[in-house]
């Protein structure tokens, strides 16, 4: 698709807590930070111009991602993420609430249904699962396109 985008390094105290404007003053959520190595962009070409994304966070199995790094610092106890969706009929530039991203572990009251768990089958690089199934509606059909409602 040829989109890119050009960033330097920088290094910053990184807050992880909830999404309040004085969420800092928690201590429970100031107690998560920690200092983390990101990218700030200077450039950006083709989609990601376009998108109503804003940046991008790496996610694969490397010792510098945000989740690797909160875990080697105690900050949450177990090495994994979920990323959860949902669609989202209204959007906007100033942002979406249409997913939760949890890392360390589960919180049980965004499920309606028990967790799945996909075992990765490499120790670097990108995550790597095998999908033998992927259900995009119920009922299944031929489809991806959904059902009028």
């Amino acid at each position: 698709e040829g989109s890119s985008w050009h960033a330097y390094q920088a290094k910053d105290r990184f807050f992880c807590g909830g999404n309040e404007p004085d969420a800092w003053n928690n201590p429970v959520d100031r107690s998560y930070a920690i200092d983390f190595t990101f990218g700030c962009q200077t450039s950006e070409t083709g989609l990601f111009i376009k998108q109503l994304a804003d940046g991008i966070m790496g996610m694969a199995a490397n010792d510098a991602t945000l989740t690797k790094r909160m875990h080697d610092a105690g900050k949450i106890e177990h090495l994994m993420f979920a990323m959860c969706f949902r669609r989202e009929l209204h959007q906007s530039k100033e942002g979406v609430t249409a997913g939760v991203l949890t890392m360390g572990g589960v919180d049980t009251r965004l499920h309606s249904s028990p967790m799945v768990y996909a075992r990765n089958t490499v120790h670097q690089g990108w995550f790597t699962v095998y999908v033998r199934k992927l259900y995009l509606r119920s009922n299944g059909g031929q489809s991806a396109k959904a059902d009028d409602a």
